[in-house]
């Protein structure tokens, strides 16, 4: 959760959105799809297409940031694609009936869904291509940074990090594909991390935040759970630290 609201922040705080926004507004209420052109003044259809535009994109920023987390490893048109097909199947059914309504209700030319769904695809892959180009024009990568430390692992045990261990002059790497000991300082591993968002909660254990889903107290002793069932030993020292993360 907290990645997906850090990447999400980024997204909306970055200028491609609001770009994007203002300039399909204006083309869209100038050209009046769906029978607004002729049902409604210039000024009636702005408004209208702004707040279904600025919807669309938003709904489109969480959805291609859900994507993004749950897909670390994909390229910027993987995750494009991907998330074209989940934002076109939220976005079909109440676009097409708010459009069909606006338009003045049953109409035999009007698009079927197959149809409203596919140009919904389609307009999300375009904005894509729009985005990757505005991303160059800004210096903003198209694709999310993966840790250093990821570079050292096997190809086929590469995923999103859960979790390091130091055991004696080893680190113990636990990723979502499974397990790999590098022979480095804990430190160093700590250092190639970034920009995963996690923490160290003991000398000798490095959490991914993502991966924690509870904690257990056993004889005053707190241990984080991770989604793949082990426990983490919190530290005293450290424990404000995931007290103020939230993860406890």
């Amino acid at each position: 959760m907290a990645s997906f609201k850090k990447e999400w922040l980024a997204e909306v705080k970055a200028p491609t959105p609001w770009i994007l926004w203002a300039v399909l507004s204006i083309v869209v209420a100038y050209a009046g799809p769906f029978g607004t052109y002729d049902g409604f003044p210039f000024a009636t259809r702005a408004i209208y297409w702004v707040g279904v535009i600025g919807l669309s994109i938003f709904v489109g920023i969480s959805t291609r940031v859900a994507v993004r987390v749950m897909l670390p490893r994909q390229n910027y048109w993987v995750v494009s694609a991907v998330s074209a097909v989940a934002i076109s199947l939220v976005l079909v059914c109440p676009l097409r009936l708010f459009s069909l309504q606006l338009s003045g209700g049953d109409r035999q030319d009007f698009p079927s869904l197959l149809e409203f769904w596919a140009m919904i695809f389609l307009v999300s892959l375009s904005v894509s291509a729009v985005r990757s180009l505005l991303h160059v024009a800004w210096g903003e990568p198209t694709t999310p940074a993966t840790p250093r430390l990821l570079d050292r692992i096997e190809p086929a045990l590469r995923g999103q990090i859960l979790r390091c261990s130091a055991v004696d002059h080893f680190v113990d790497v636990y990723t979502a594909n499974g397990t790999e000991r590098l022979r480095m300082r804990f430190s160093d591993a700590l250092a190639e991390l970034d920009p995963n968002e996690g923490l160290q909660v003991h000398r000798s254990h490095w959490v991914a935040q993502t991966a924690v889903n509870g904690h257990l107290v056993d004889k005053g002793r707190l241990f984080l759970r991770l989604q793949d069932g082990s426990l983490i030993p919190v530290s005293r020292k450290l424990r404000p630290i995931v007290e103020e993360r939230g993860l406890i």
